[in-house]
């Protein structure tokens, strides 16, 4: 099983506020900000800790980390399951595929000291009133139901307004207005220059090579 492989993995996120001076406007300076540690896959990963798990969480809301990327799938029944990878290899030794498998199923799979997969519904009441999420939606597309569940358990918890999402094209789509979801540069830039409230629906987010 691999732990070390992502050991430490943080996400360091630029949120930048685009206002009048994308507009050729002259605007205050804001007040410089100290940036915010985000934990990738969940939380702290490495020392015996799994990623996108209740310790790996727990671990992460003790450092006092801002924010936790949290990876989204769909089960075979259109559950939420909280998991990186599209199989059960790595940390579960289950070859076995996320979408192939009901909840059911799921939860019943354990690595060798006896963890399971969790699901969305628990990885937010974990974070609840503690920690904001970044969300990664994972591929293919899915129904409408499945990103309804998924607003539904973030408004439930208070974590809707705070969120960051990233992921699929439909992911962003499904949640612009709602949260603000990541774009590269030139696209904020667009989005700046159309007059929209960027700070209010965006971020960037630039993947490293």
């Amino acid at each position: 099983m691999c732990c070390k492989r992502n050991a430490w993995s943080l996400l360091i996120v630029s949120v930048v506020v685009l206002t009048g001076e994308a507009r050729g406007q002259t605007v205050e300076a804001p007040a410089f900000q100290p940036p915010r540690i985000i934990a990738h896959r969940g939380g702290v990963v490495g020392g015996g800790l799994i990623e996108n798990n209740l310790p790996a969480i727990a671990e992460s809301i003790r450092r006092g980390y801002y924010m936790l990327e949290v990876d989204i799938r769909e089960s075979a029944d259109g559950h939420l399951v909280v998991h990186h990878d599209a199989d059960f290899v790595r940390f579960y030794d289950d070859e076995r595929r996320v979408a192939e498998l009901t909840w059911d199923q799921i939860k019943e799979i354990r690595t060798e000291t006896g963890e399971r997969p969790i699901d969305f519904a628990e990885f937010v009441a974990a974070c609840r009133g503690r920690v904001h999420l970044m969300l990664d939606v994972k591929g293919p597309e899915h129904p409408e139901a499945f990103f309804q569940e998924m607003e539904a358990i973030l408004r439930r918890h208070g974590l809707l307004d705070s969120a960051m999402v990233i992921g699929t094209s439909q992911a962003k789509r499904y949640f612009l207005g709602k949260a603000r979801v990541g774009v590269n540069f030139l696209d904020l830039l667009k989005h700046a220059e159309a007059g929209e409230a960027v700070a209010e629906r965006y971020f960037l987010f630039e993947h490293g090579e």
